[in-house]
């Protein structure tokens, strides 16, 4: 039956309206058909650019991760060669200064103490937690102290001209208490170089694994011996 037959037929049998509305029916079902496929298309298309655009995203956000922590790692190494210079400099004073014990050096040992105190607080964001929970264990042991030196250096500076000598007064009257803090605390203040010492291993181990020899001959022996295996043929 052609297609002229069957619409004759349509025609004899169900009549002009009738026809009317089934042509209607499957023009809209065409339109339809149409429509959904493009919309389909459409937000194919739109996922296709939201992957792509988070695949970027992603990707971006790994090499700025990388690099970020890349930089925080350089700046650990820097805080810890600051420690280390200070550390250092504290043993030689105790070990090769013949007269360290008196109370005359107990000044110049006090500035050794404080300068690695002193690296540490300007730099918490980049020592390890370890060494951190030693500084929170020493400081609650030194607050009063402190406390104590810092009221003395108000109270002489308040009466005074503001001038250099007044200055150094103020200093000087503060500095009982933080000699003492120095006694007091020095068994926190060990707890703290220990800590210090092992933070330093670990940076050297991690920076001496990847030339470690046995990572270089694990290295060597994976690789492919094409040319042995030439010769063997």
């Amino acid at each position: 039956m052609t297609g002229y037959d069957f619409v004759q037929y349509l025609l004899d049998t169900f009549g002009a309206i009738v026809l009317a509305a089934v042509l209607m029916a499957f023009f809209a079902y065409k339109v339809l058909e149409k429509y959904v496929h493009t919309k389909f298309d459409q937000r194919l298309g739109d996922l296709e650019r939201e992957f792509q655009e988070s695949v970027v995203n992603i990707n971006s956000y790994h090499a700025i991760s990388k690099e970020t922590l890349g930089r925080a790692f350089q700046k650990k190494i820097e805080v810890y060669e600051q420690l280390l210079e200070s550390v250092n400099k504290r043993a030689r004073f105790i070990n090769e200064n013949p007269v360290h014990d008196e109370p005359d050096s107990e000044e110049d040992y006090l500035s050794c103490f404080l300068s690695i105190i002193t690296i540490i607080e300007n730099n918490s964001l980049y020592i390890t937690s370890d060494l951190a929970s030693k500084y929170d264990s020493w400081y609650q042991s030194a607050k009063p102290y402190i406390k104590a030196s810092n009221d003395s250096e108000y109270e002489e500076w308040q009466h005074s001209f503001g001038t250099d000598e007044d200055r150094e007064a103020a200093y000087y009257a503060g500095l009982p208490d933080k000699l003492t803090m120095m006694q007091e605390t020095e068994t926190e203040f060990q707890d703290l170089l220990k800590c210090i010492d092992q933070d330093i291993r670990d940076i050297r181990s991690s920076l001496e694994r990847p030339m470690s020899p046995e990572l270089v001959r694990s290295n060597r022996s994976k690789k492919p011996r094409h040319k042995e295996l030439e010769f063997g043929e």
